[in-house]
């Protein structure tokens, strides 16, 4: 496989697949709306009077970092019809203020449907700097400069171009998703064309709308009771902003489908790429399927996770789903052996997806799946004290553990999910799995090799 570019990926331990990056469905721009089961409500942030701003801290004793995610209310869904990417490119400005990302400080910035999440871990003596830093992103503090702005664009349009050319992975799930709910902006995708003639002052305004402190959630995992104070005091003095919230755009229906096989000259085997729509919370069905998909996961990496040469740097894992981060769809990916043909690699995943519908998980995989979920969806701080302690030692698994409260709240997600489980028998995972895994229902996508 041809790369043009750099691509950044992180290699986690599997029982923190659950908690992997790319599009959140929903984000309230007051409060979030209930949207489970009457009575169910998302975790409690307080309000900063007089900024608006909603704050959550889960200290954790002798921690030694402590994680800060910063959610702004505005994300690609947001984008004017004619701007496709202006998202992108405000979540590049964003990632120059961030510290450099090291072992010791992972920084983040991730770029969903209807929110931006800016992330920074740091040892607990630096999160007065970072507080301030954040403070002055949300009291409109920042005025980048020209060249920011342009350098910026220019690093939007590298990995737009990256996402074109060289990562099966991206390019497929979102075609995949296009292609089941075109209309929906969620699934809009970013126009290089139209990133490349974004004007200054358009990424000036959406900076602006972005960046409202009453349209934007802070979480704090570790450090001391203490910090709440620091953090409390940085806010003070924030005023909410005059400018109005980013509007959704309605899509027309798109002129045609996207193709069933796309050719490329940059790859040099099939990627095959099978989508299969989830319920939304508070659907029927929905925890089934949560805990059904878990299962495939485990399944697919088992049956299908041969790595063949170039999966990783393409961003196509065996099985691609973040309930945490996009609710909308979940991805069974295969990448053939150089000289096969992409026919023979549809109909693997066919027989998968097939075999999984009509025999259903086993017990083995459900109890495995149970175990990774309820580990990787508790909300901070953890019960369980190995979790703990592995907290207070590794930032980098503070920093991804930070984001579950901002990322529940969104969701509208219950601070007892975990409990809703007890419920679930093995034949509710099998009636979801049989509905959901029928092929009118799901979309499968091929990227082949030009071998002309």
């Amino acid at each position: 496989m041809m790369f043009r570019g750099p691509s950044v990926t992180r290699c986690l331990p599997r029982a923190l697949l659950s908690l992997l990056l790319t599009i959140v469905p929903a984000l309230a721009q007051d409060e979030p709306e209930a949207v489970g089961p009457p009575g169910s409500a998302p975790p409690a942030f307080e309000v900063l009077d007089p900024s608006g701003l909603r704050l959550r801290v889960d200290p954790i004793d002798d921690c030694s970092h402590v994680a800060l995610w910063l959610a702004l209310g505005s994300g690609a869904a947001h984008d004017p019809v004619d701007r496709p990417g202006l998202a992108r490119v405000v979540g590049e400005v964003l990632r120059d203020l961030l510290p450099e990302p090291t072992a010791g400080r992972p920084t983040d910035v991730q770029v969903l449907a209807r929110a931006t999440l800016l992330g920074v871990t740091v040892p607990v003596a630096e999160l007065p700097r970072v507080v301030a830093l954040f403070g002055k992103i949300l009291g409109g503090g920042i005025e980048p400069a020209d060249e920011v702005l342009e350098r910026a664009r220019d690093r939007a349009l590298l990995r737009l171009d990256d996402e074109r050319h060289v990562l099966p992975g991206p390019v497929l799930r979102g075609l995949a998703g296009t292609a089941l709910r075109p209309t929906d902006p969620d699934q809009r995708r970013p126009d290089p064309l139209a990133v490349a003639e974004l004007g200054l002052g358009d990424l000036r305004r959406a900076m602006e709308a972005a960046t409202a402190p009453q349209r934007a959630w802070l979480a704090v995992l570790g450090g001391s009771v203490d910090s709440v104070a620091t953090i409390a005091e940085a806010f003070a003095g924030l005023e909410p902003s005059d400018v109005a919230a980013p509007e959704i755009p309605r899509l027309p229906p798109p002129a045609e489908s996207p193709a069933h096989r796309l050719v490329s000259r940059h790859v040099d085997a099939p990627f095959v790429v099978a989508a299969i729509p989830a319920p939304q919370w508070g659907e029927e069905g929905y925890l089934p399927f949560l805990i059904g998909m878990e299962a495939m996961r485990v399944r697919a990496y088992r049956v299908l996770g041969t790595v063949r040469g170039g999966e990783v740097r393409a961003e196509f894992a065996p099985f691609f789903w973040d309930p945490l981060l996009d609710q909308r769809f979940a991805f069974v990916e295969r990448r053939g052996a150089d000289e096969d043909d992409v026919t023979r690699v549809e109909q693997e995943l066919k027989s998968f997806l097939a075999g999984f519908r009509a025999g259903g998980a086993s017990i083995g995989e459900v109890q495995q799946a149970m175990g990774l979920l309820l580990r990787g969806l508790e909300l901070p701080p953890p019960s369980d004290p190995a979790l703990l302690q592995v907290l207070r030692r590794q930032p980098a698994v503070l920093h991804t553990r930070g984001r579950v409260p901002i990322l529940y709240t969104l969701h509208g997600w219950p601070t007892d999910l975990r409990h809703a489980f007890e419920g679930i028998q093995m034949h509710h995972v099998h009636e979801v799995l049989r509905q959901r895994l029928e092929a009118d229902s799901t979309v499968m996508l091929a990227l082949q090799p030009d071998r002309d």
